[in-house]
């Protein structure tokens, strides 16, 4: 039996999963303590003064900062989105990628990717991380927030949360992925932030038996010697009954502001990776079209940053669910959990 009188739990989500509202971020933003992602800034900091003179500079940094109003109940009273993960800071592990990438010779045929002028000044900063956050997929900016957002997860000794599309690199990092435990449970796509909040309220013991079994497989997942449990699918059964039973009377689909979500079944796998399983994947992709790029001459050896120890993963996968007949005897949602 887990007990529910836990530490906090903390995952991190990638900016573009929260730009999409994807299946990955509506699961984070209900099946978390606190969520951490990457928000761009200014140098100056988040001061609403400097805020406003990078909207100046920017326009497209003020559209970006725009498309994640909805998210904002969830912020600073509600404390379950932040951008920081006590003193340490996401951004920094996203420096630390192309030195990596320049200090690693495997990772050679990532180095045409990497946007040199990325950190060139403020104004260029937040503007092309804005376009790319807004609609964008530039291997120049992806690459380094996603891996950095790896390598902060890992130093942070946090999960990342995440989904994988179909593309070569994506497929690499699931190759470099053991998956300790498998769930599935319901969660409200399109919802807004106040409406994640309901939820959360309504949801509330049974989701708290919930965190506290992801959290214990979250920790477990590298001891060899833990023994199988079933804490993991009890819990999602019973967050499961309690979700169809709330969803029921529609009082987590509507909100005041006639938003309607949309009731969803996930697949969430409990995995472990390297921590530099995306610079890998995508450089081992990259090198089999046969493109490389040498070393530029006279540059300065770089020293790559510490290596850190394996990530613990979070994946999520949309499965098809008709929420008029709800998971049943015969159906996956009565299974939640699969080990291997």
């Amino acid at each position: 039996m887990v007990s529910t009188v836990r530490d906090p739990f903390v995952v991190i989500l990638s900016p573009y999963d929260l730009s999409r509202q994807t299946s990955a971020a509506m699961s984070a933003l209900l099946l978390a303590d606190q969520v951490v992602t990457f928000l761009p800034l200014p140098a100056g900091g988040a001061a609403a003064s400097d805020i406003s003179a990078a909207f100046n500079h920017s326009p497209r940094y003020e559209r970006f900062m725009d498309s994640w109003r909805w998210t904002r109940p969830l912020w600073r009273e509600a404390n379950i989105v932040a951008a920081a993960h006590g003193d340490l800071d996401p951004l920094d592990d996203i420096h630390d990628v192309a030195m990596t990438v320049q200090a690693r010779p495997e990772l050679v045929p990532l180095l045409p990717l990497l946007n040199e002028s990325l950190f060139a000044d403020d104004a260029t900063y937040l503007d092309t991380v804005s376009r790319d956050l807004l609609g964008g997929m530039d291997p120049g900016i992806y690459l380094p927030l996603s891996a950095g957002l790896e390598r902060f997860a890992s130093r942070a000794s946090l999960p990342l949360l995440r989904t994988l599309n179909g593309g070569a690199a994506d497929r690499g990092c699931r190759s470099l992925t053991r998956v300790a435990a498998r769930i599935e449970v319901p969660i409200l796509l399109d919802a807004s932030g106040e409406l994640i909040l309901h939820a959360r309220r309504a949801l509330h013991n049974p989701l708290n038996e919930l965190l506290a079994a992801l959290s214990h497989e979250c920790h477990v997942i590298h001891d060899v010697t833990h023994g199988v449990d079933d804490s993991l699918p009890r819990a999602a059964s019973a967050y499961t009954a309690a979700f169809t039973e709330s969803v029921g009377d529609s009082s987590l689909i509507d909100d005041e502001a006639g938003r309607r979500a949309r009731p969803a079944l996930i697949s969430l796998a409990v995995g472990a990776m390297p921590s530099d399983a995306t610079l890998r994947s995508a450089a081992a992709a990259l090198g089999a079209t046969g493109k490389h790029a040498a070393p530029k001459p006279g540059g300065t050896i770089v020293a790559a940053p510490p290596a850190l120890g394996p990530l613990v993963v979070l994946d999520i996968k949309e499965l098809p669910w008709d929420f008029g007949s709800p998971p049943g005897p015969d159906d996956r949602g009565s299974h939640p959990t699969r080990r291997r």
